[in-house]
């Protein structure tokens, strides 16, 4: 037998005799001695539970104040904005983010109003809060063809909000700062009113290389596919265009 378990077995063996001791005590002690034992570990048990019970809530209380590291929030900071005390949410660890571009457009407009009181805000109450503000636009003015049209658009903004939070796939084009191909994550800066820009802007002095980019690759995608044709292209006519594809190289 190891030490450990000869150990165990004394402590067992201390733990049984206390126990039939106090069980004896019990036994032959008098009516008004039991009851005080009694009431004594009533008590005892009592107060453990309540000590648990009092834990238990703390612990609750806790995790409903402290925000779960599972979750995305924003804190909130106000401004001057316009003469007035205006919130704007500040950006978290996620990088790219439309949703904050978008909320703090509709903050500083005020089609959105949060509390003066609050410092944080979730990611899932912000993507609530611009839904519901989307679906309380008042259409008794519109034609039944335009209300039919408005509804699917609303539909459509609707499936992307989600995707606003990390970043959102637009394909620009170079013929102008505010040129995009309409696409169904476009829809959501047309239903808020919200213009949307690019910073891909040809240099007008490099008339070559704004040549190669507006008549043959008027898009971003375009660009990207001309580039990669280029790259396994074995045609000699090609050649010269193959080595304009380091200069769109170092442009994109």
């Amino acid at each position: 037998m190891s030490n450990t378990e000869l150990l165990s077995d004394q402590a067992t063996q201390k733990i049984d005799d206390l126990t039939c001791s106090i069980t004896e005590n019990v036994i032959l002690s008098s009516d008004q001695q039991e009851s005080t034992l009694i009431n004594s570990d009533s008590n005892s048990c009592s107060k453990d539970m309540s000590d648990i019970d009092s834990q238990v809530k703390k612990s609750i209380s806790e995790s409903d104040i402290k925000p779960s590291k599972d979750n995305n929030f924003y804190l909130i900071k106000w401004i001057e904005f316009n003469f007035e005390e205006l919130p704007i949410l500040l950006q978290n660890v996620n990088g790219p983010c439309p949703l904050l571009a978008i909320f703090n457009i509709l903050l500083l407009r005020k089609r959105i109003i949060i509390d003066s009181n609050r410092d944080v805000i979730s990611t899932e109450r912000v993507v609530t809060l611009l839904a519901e503000y989307i679906l309380e636009y008042d259409q008794s003015k519109l034609s039944d063809e335009d209300r039919i049209n408005y509804e699917h658009n609303v539909q459509d903004a609707l499936a992307v909000l989600d995707k606003l939070k990390t970043g959102l796939d637009v394909n620009l084009k170079f013929d102008g700062v505010d040129k995009f191909e309409y696409t169904r994550e476009c829809i959501v800066f047309d239903l808020l009113n919200i213009q949307l820009f690019h910073g891909w802007v040809i240099d007008p002095q490099d008339i070559e290389l704004r040549t190669i980019v507006t008549a043959d690759a008027p898009s971003y995608n375009q660009l990207v596919e001309k580039m990669i044709r280029q790259r396994h292209s074995e045609r000699e006519e090609l050649v010269r265009e193959i080595n304009l594809l380091f200069l769109l190289k170092k442009w994109v």
